[in-house]
């Protein structure tokens, strides 16, 4: 969803300000030569695995589709689904005084294409970068480095967490 439409989540926000909201989110692996495409964006700063929050009328598989195809131009597929992240620990409190208790999806997503595919989305995505599993960078978002380690120690049972 987008242009005209308001963000769900902006819908709620203007209804309960600073409150506390649980919100739907989808975040995708995009693995590439065996490293993992993390990005960056100036209220963040951290690095973090790509993603986005549910609109509404949308399937949680349809969000990281969408969010995919907005922040980067890929066209990409859901391979795996590895877990759901909904532990308190991963509600965030961000500098305008919002907090949000994510209810997180993570995906394998799996598609051909080259870097020069990419098509940053410049109000969403500032830089992105792909890293070795094993040397994800220390300034990397906590809820993403367990997501990572997750992912290497998939085999098929999805991860409640």
């Amino acid at each position: 969803m987008g242009g005209k439409e308001m963000d769900y989540w902006k819908i709620l926000r203007d209804a309960l300000g600073n409150q506390q909201l649980i919100l739907n989110s989808a975040a995708g692996a995009i693995i590439k030569d065996n490293k993992i495409l993390l990005a960056r964006t100036s209220p963040i700063s951290r690095w973090f695995i790509p993603g986005g929050m549910q609109e509404l009328n949308e399937s949680i598989q349809d969000t990281i589709i969408r969010e995919i195809k907005e922040e980067f131009g890929l066209d990409l597929e859901i391979d795996k689904f590895i877990g759901i992240y909904s532990a308190p620990k991963w509600t965030m409190s961000l500098s305008n005084g919002d907090i949000i208790q994510q209810v997180i999806f993570f995906f394998l997503l799996k598609g051909e294409f080259n870097e020069s595919d990419i098509i940053l989305q410049k109000s969403e995505i500032n830089e992105y970068a792909f890293f070795n599993l094993n040397e994800i960078p220390e300034y990397t978002m906590e809820c993403c480095k367990e997501k990572i380690r997750d992912l290497e120690e998939f085999k098929g049972t999805v991860f409640l967490k």
